[in-house]
């Protein structure tokens, strides 16, 4: 069900851009740069570590011969840490020893938002580690995620299968992971199987939850009946609602209007003849709101209190499920178009923000946005009505720069901006340059942080680990509007 109507401007996100700490200014050519941090344009990757050696004392992790990790003890995992996108070298000694007495070492060229699990397992005289890439791939709503490793050093090769259903996984190795697989989410009971079909444990309460990524590891021996099952939880793409707090089903779209035709009146926005904002004027835009997903959605545009049959713009649009997206009134005159785009709410690493640019000035010709200061632009030749694809920042303080594109270092625009770590900005540039009303809407949305602890089937946590994503490219599809007149 779509939410109830947004009604005037109370609910607004104006482009005054005060609660972002952006201040906007037209700068004339000659304006000295103002200084601000050094750009980044790739994402931290992340590691969390997994000790699955059964009577081994606690261990320290060394990044590059330094402490990332300490005191981490047989049979927990810990939170996701963040390490830069390059080269790394990774040691696991026990606690308090130097790189010297290494029981793992590994190296690892960590891509940009790529998620890792380095594990140490085996018995104490015969140690062993390896370095598993989780998979991050976004998740459609409705499934979850899952894996199987076996850190058992005695059960030999093992099997996961539903407790009197079908198997899951089989044959796997110490040491080893199968492939991922997709599963209905829910609560199982589940079954480790060794040699000869017997079963080892059986785990009553394996709850999978949608759109998480679970690495099931067994732990343990069988000798001694300590063999344990933990799951993983990483989070990866969950629903928009989620992450908006929103009420509204996992399968919903999120939409937000934005007004950036500068010689429009304020509109209304129907989503299937149901009315989800009203009286949106130009240079504004509304609090998200949820609205059924699936194909042929009818999306119609009407000046403000006009009958919805006399919309200026009608055309029908797909959601996928738990997707944010953005609609945009655009143009001028007689040319208004609805331009889509989806909106990247997936989970960012701490002390890391995400930002994009999306060009609304009907006048402005093609544009590059970069930092006061380098020559090196964060976004090049963005024409009227595209929007870039996302690029992660470090949080913090940075003089943005809106510059005709293709020459260098002029200054159309520049605004000093605040990034705050765990949000996804998206910059609209609207109004005319020749008339001075060129400027940035800055629109935010608060995504999650990786952070979380070890979750056991018995206690898979809502707030359980949010891994870094790489940003992908989103493409800007403009639909056909009803022509004005």
């Amino acid at each position: 069900m779509v939410q109830p109507l947004l009604r005037g401007v109370a609910r607004l996100v104006t482009f005054l851009l005060i609660a972002l700490g952006l201040v906007v200014a037209l700068l004339p050519v000659s304006s000295p740069p103002v200084v601000a941090q050094e750009e980044t344009a790739q994402a931290d990757a992340t590691l969390r570590v997994m000790h699955a050696a059964p009577g081994a004392p606690s261990v320290d992790v060394l990044l590059d011969g330094q402490t990332l990790l300490a005191d981490l003890a047989s049979g927990t995992a810990s939170s996701y840490a963040t390490l830069t996108a390059e080269e790394h070298r990774l040691q696991i000694v026990p606690t308090g020893q130097s790189a010297d007495a290494a029981v793992v070492d590994e190296t690892i060229d960590a891509a940009p938002g790529q998620a890792y699990l380095l594990a140490v397992f085996g018995l104490l005289n015969e140690l062993d580690g390896a370095v598993y890439a989780v998979d991050l791939g976004e998740i459609e709503p409705g499934t979850a995620r899952v894996r199987l490793i076996n850190f058992s050093p005695d059960a030999g090769d093992i099997d996961l299968l539903e407790t009197g259903g079908d198997e899951w996984f089989g044959n796997v190795g110490l040491g080893e992971a199968s492939d991922y697989q997709e599963l209905a989410p829910g609560t199982y009971s589940g079954d480790v199987r060794g040699d000869d079909d017997r079963v080892l444990e059986t785990i009553p309460d394996l709850t999978f939850a949608e759109t998480r990524v679970y690495d099931v590891v067994v732990v343990g021996q069988v000798a001694d009946d300590s063999l344990a099952v933990h799951a993983l939880v990483t989070t990866v793409s969950p629903p928009c609602a989620e992450v908006l707090d929103l009420t509204g089903a996992s399968s919903d779209a999120c939409l937000r209007l934005v007004h950036a035709a500068p010689d429009a009146p304020p509109v209304d926005l129907y989503v299937n003849d149901a009315q989800i904002a009203q009286g949106l004027a130009f240079g504004t835009a509304t609090e998200y709101v949820t609205a059924p997903s699936g194909g042929g959605r009818g999306v119609r545009v009407a000046a403000e209190g006009t009958p919805v049959e006399e919309a200026i713009i009608d055309t029908p649009l797909d959601f996928d499920p738990g997707q944010a997206y953005e609609l945009l009134v655009t143009g001028g005159g007689d040319d208004l178009e609805l331009t889509i785009t989806g909106t990247d709410l997936r989970p960012l690493a701490a002390g890391q923000a995400r930002l994009r640019l999306i060009h609304a000035s009907p006048e402005a010709g093609a544009v590059d946005i970069g930092v006061a200061g380098s020559e090196e632009n964060l976004f090049e030749g963005i024409d009227f009505r595209e929007a870039t694809e996302y690029v992660v920042l470090d949080a913090g303080e940075y003089a943005l720069e809106v510059r005709p594109g293709g020459e260098d270092m002029t200054v159309a625009l520049q605004s000093e901006a605040t990034l705050e770590e765990g949000v996804t900005y998206d910059l609209v540039a609207l109004g005319r340059p020749e008339d001075q009303t060129l400027t940035l809407l800055a629109l935010m949305a608060a995504v999650p942080i990786q952070i979380g602890d070890v979750a056991t089937p018995a206690a898979a946590s809502e707030d359980a680990v949010a891994a870094t994503v790489v940003p992908q490219a989103i493409e800007d599809v403009e639909a056909s509007p009803t022509p004005v007149g």
